[in-house]
């Protein structure tokens, strides 16, 4: 009895453990980023999307792309006179082909990436018990991994001369290939109140979007000739 009660704990344990969500810290901004800088080189925007496995792992703990969320690291700094207001909202990819893709923001990246299997293990295995403490450890890893990414989402923010904001964006992008892009970023002038826009090219965004499970699987039965 003991031996199958320490079986159903370690079972339970290891569902939980399937769901846990540890918070990475978020990389510094880096200088070999994609950058360009306005005509007057008052303001200088950054970009660097982690579209890599690896390195969504070293930073977010999991594949993002593999749902098909992109993070986009993007430093803006202003070297000018005026007060700019810079804002996730005003930041669009632009596609080869003219389609804009709107940043999706934290809360939408996060519902795209959480995908609630140990629940329905935990039900399947010990029913209502097992179900409710995989539902537990989902929803307590669901608002880790929340915190993380909104800790690290670009910030609205005003910069006067010297300041700089730095963050990530989320893209949800289409099912295909991108191969190159564009960053489209509006800057609003807080002192007189006009706004300028700036694009920074993305060139070897090199996007390869996730593979249906259904398409892995190898063809079986003969075909007629």
């Amino acid at each position: 009895m003991r031996s199958l009660f320490t079986g159903f704990l370690a079972l339970l344990t290891g569902i939980a453990g399937c769901a846990s969500y540890s918070s990475i810290p978020g990389p510094l901004p880096k200088t070999s980023c994609t950058t360009v800088s306005s005509a007057d080189s008052s303001v200088k925007i950054s970009v660097d999307p982690y579209v890599q496995g690896d390195r969504q792992r070293l930073v977010f703990g999991g594949e993002l792309g593999q749902d098909g969320v992109i993070p986009i690291q993007v430093v803006v700094e202003n070297s000018g006179n005026s007060r700019l207001l810079v804002r996730s909202s005003d930041m669009v990819l632009i596609l080869p082909e003219g389609a804009r893709i709107n940043q999706e923001g934290a809360r939408a990246a996060c519902t795209k990436v959480s995908v609630p299997v140990g629940m329905v293990l935990g039900g399947l295995v010990f029913g209502m018990i097992g179900a409710a403490a995989a539902f537990n450890s989902e929803e307590k890893a669901r608002v880790a991994r929340l915190q993380d990414y909104q800790s690290k989402e670009f910030p609205d923010a005003a910069l006067a001369k010297g300041d700089s904001a730095h963050g990530f964006l989320y893209f949800i992008l289409p099912g295909r290939s991108i191969k190159s892009a564009l960053l489209q970023v509006r800057l609003t002038n807080m002192d007189d109140e006009t706004s300028s826009v700036m694009q920074v090219g993305l060139e070897s965004l090199e996007y390869q979007p996730p593979i249906s499970p259904a398409s892995d699987k190898p063809e079986t039965g003969s075909r007629k000739q």
